[in-house]
């Protein structure tokens, strides 16, 4: 019987696919030490996979992380409990694995004849000869939409040439015949506390071991952060058994007052050491401000991760990372709250990973070059946000409700049960985070000009304008801070102008065109990095 010429390829499509996907390597010590970008070829069924010094790489996965797996089986495809990214060949596919946190993702371009996927936005957009787009004036929302959840952030960025394809928590499967999105497995329910605290401390011992497995070529150390509040303190008493190497604590917040701030004035005692003594975890203090004292030469690395960057607080952790590094992290510890916390958020008890801000989600580039995996501990059991909020909330949990203004219970018991006293921590709401006035305008005096001179080259703003940033962020400030007890003159005015027009009004950010110009400016200058290290890698 004949066979008509669609059959024979469609058979010869399917015993190619059968063949399976292949991983090759190419390892360029010019590269940041776990930034990787794979191109699949997929006629040939080749996986080359460009990667720095540090990426662990095996027969048929490959990996910047930890999971809850043995390490030599290179399972991490298969479990949502993963920190890190890599991809895993499975059959005749190739599947790239993302964060179980939103606070790093995977970029990825695919075409017809080929897919290219890195853990670094500037890595790919070199990989496809693009930049992004000077004119455009969307990236810092793009960067803010991560707080609407896996569901709900904008999944492509604009670039000069097209766009190219951002990815949260999903993992993305490629074959032959298909490139797509797939979720990650769902965690199992949580009854009551004591099945979610066992699952929490149940995977965190099991990616711990896997993060010192003996299988590894590249050592792993674990270091944490304390504060006085709820999260890292809850993290550290879980986390403490199985062996941290160090912590790290702001000894002191910022302050609510961000004209205070800018003088180092009106912060609070943020100190954790007392509760790393109780843990019996080795403590050391470090400046939130530390980028005044070095000039912030790294500036551009925070930038090119998020436009709304609010971490250089953590930045001389940095100096103390030798060894590759799983930093513990709070991110996402609003989850924890109870019910008069989420009053005025409706719509974030579900599994789809929302946010309150974007803190945490600005060290991307930063972490690739340093050499640590930021592994936000809450994100573990996450996707059962339901499940925990009624924990929270439930009866069982009332021994630990001591705060209706700031109250964790969960948080508060997993402390309390590990011996840390109940007047240690969680009792007023802090944090140590850095937030520049906006539209952002970078702290180095060199990185200031060059952007500044970018900006002037791409006929965005005149020289004259420039000089008008310190009073644009003057205003702004005062608008951040509007209230009827401080610049009063601002609340009535808007109050004055909203009952002469009946509708809510509020004076906008001046500007607002600019707010992401920043990240842009610092994306295209690491794009410039890697050709540079690419074209090195060759010549060599």
């Amino acid at each position: 019987m004949a066979t008509d010429a669609t059959t024979i390829q469609r058979e010869a499509a399917e015993r190619s696919d059968r063949d399976g996907m292949r991983l090759e390597y190419r390892c360029n010590p010019r590269l940041p030490k776990l930034a990787w970008c794979a191109e699949v070829d997929l006629a040939a069924r080749t996986v080359m996979v460009n990667h720095g010094p540090a990426v662990e790489t095996r027969d048929t996965f490959f990996i910047e992380g930890a999971w809850n797996g043995e390490f030599a089986a290179g399972e991490f495809s298969q479990t949502e409990c993963v920190f890190g990214s890599g991809g895993v060949i499975s059959g005749n596919a190739i599947v790239f694995v993302t964060s179980c946190s939103t606070t790093d993702g995977l970029f990825y371009a695919a075409s017809q004849s080929r897919v290219v996927v890195s853990n670094s936005l500037p890595f790919v957009l070199d990989a496809i000869g693009d930049q992004l787009d000077p004119r455009h004036s969307g990236y810092l929302n793009h960067g803010e939409s991560i707080v609407k959840g896996i569901d709900g952030y904008e999944k492509t960025l604009k670039t000069k040439r097209g766009e190219v394809n951002f990815l949260l928590f999903r993992n993305l499967r490629v074959s032959r015949s298909v490139t797509e999105e797939v979720n990650k497995q769902l965690p199992p329910r949580f009854e009551n506390y004591e099945d979610y605290r066992q699952y929490l401390d149940l995977n965190y011992g099991r990616i711990a071991a896997n993060a010192r497995s003996s299988e590894r070529r590249v050592k792993i150390d674990i270091f944490s952060t304390q504060s006085r509040g709820y999260d890292t303190t809850a993290i550290n008493a879980l986390a403490s058994p199985y062996g941290i190497d160090r912590v790290f604590t702001c000894p002191q917040s910022k302050s609510r007052d961000p004209f205070l701030e800018r003088r180092n004035l009106g912060q609070q005692n943020d100190d954790g050491s007392d509760i790393c003594g109780v843990l019996g975890l080795e403590c050391i203090g470090i400046d939130r401000k530390y980028y005044e004292k070095t000039g912030f030469p790294e500036e551009y690395l925070y930038y090119a991760s998020q436009a709304g960057n609010q971490d250089a607080n953590l930045v001389e952790i940095n100096s103390h990372i030798k060894n590759v590094t799983l930093l513990l992290t709070g991110v996402l510890g609003e989850l924890w709250y109870d019910e008069a916390g989420h009053a005025q958020r409706p719509g974030f008890i579900a599994g789809d990973l929302k946010r309150f801000d974007v803190g945490g989600h600005g060290l991307t580039e930063i972490r690739l070059r340093v050499g640590f995996i930021q592994l936000a501990l809450p994100y573990l059991g996450a996707q059962r946000r339901e499940d925990i909020y009624r924990i929270t909330n439930s009866a069982e949990m009332n021994a630990w409700r001591v705060n209706p203004a700031y109250d964790r219970p969960i948080p508060r018991r997993i402390a309390e049960e590990r011996g840390v006293p109940r007047a240690l921590f969680g009792q007023i709401k802090m944090g140590s985070v850095i937030v520049f006035p906006g539209p952002r305008l970078p702290y180095g005096k060199e990185l200031r000009q060059a952007f500044v001179d970018d900006l002037v080259r791409n006929n965005l703003m005149s020289r004259w304008q420039a000089r008008m940033w310190p009073l644009v962020h003057l205003v702004n400030s005062v608008l951040d801070c509007r209230s009827p007890h401080k610049f009063r003159a601002v609340y009535y005015a808007e109050r004055v102008v909203s009952k002469i027009t009946a509708g809510a009004m509020k004076f906008g950010q001046l500007w607002s065109r600019f707010d992401g110009s920043l990240f842009c400016f610092c994306v295209n200058r690491c794009v410039q990095e890697y050709a540079t290290w690419r074209e090195g890698e060759k010549e060599h």
